[in-house]
Order: C-alpha cells, then structure tokens, then sequence
C-alpha cells in the first residue's frame, strides 16, 4: 500500500465530485496521485446514502453519481480492522473520520 493515506469527509467528496474545481476537487486529485485514499465501512455506508440524495440530482444525474461511488471504491482502500472508538468531534457523526485517520496513520 502506499505511504501516503488520506481520509476525506462525505462534504468535501460530495464538493469534490459536484463541483469539480476548488480546493477539496485539487485535495482529492492530489490524494490519488501521491497516496491511497482509505475509507472504512460506516464511511463507506454514509457516502452512498448521501449521495443518492435526491437532493443532488438538479446537479449531477443519479446515474453518474453511481458511477462516481464504483470508482471511488475502485480507488480507496476498505480498512478492514476495528477502530479505536474516539469521541472528539462536535459533531458525533464525524468522530469516525477521526477514528480512521488514527488506526491507520493518516
């Protein structure tokens, strides 16, 4: 695996893909070139339910939304080990992306 591992929260992934220029659009670019992008099942769970929002689809098809998500698990690395269970964030749901960052050295 690469040396390089980087977490993205679903904002700057659903920023990334729908807005296609920008910072987290450049991050994402980046994270690609030099390291691997790791992602764990809870994250992997909530980017396809916020995704398919219908919400979404005045910007970007469902279709094409789907093909974004095949490609960014093609992409990541699924951490398959458990996780130390951290409770930092101000927001509970984002304590997981902490989680992760943690286990794997990101």
């Amino acid at each position: 695996m690469k040396k390089n591992r980087f977490i993205f929260d679903t904002n700057a992934l659903v920023s990334a893909f729908i807005f296609g220029s920008g910072n987290n659009a450049k991050a994402f670019d980046k994270a690609l070139t030099i390291g691997r992008i790791i992602i764990s099942p809870a994250i992997q769970s909530e980017l396809w339910e916020v995704f398919l929002r219908s919400k979404f689809d005045r910007y970007v098809r469902f279709e094409d939304r789907i093909i974004f998500l095949e490609y960014f698990e093609r992409q990541s690395f699924l951490w398959p080990f458990s996780l130390p269970i951290i409770r930092a964030c101000r927001d509970p749901k984002d304590d997981m992306f902490l989680e992760l960052a943690v286990a794997v050295n990101a």
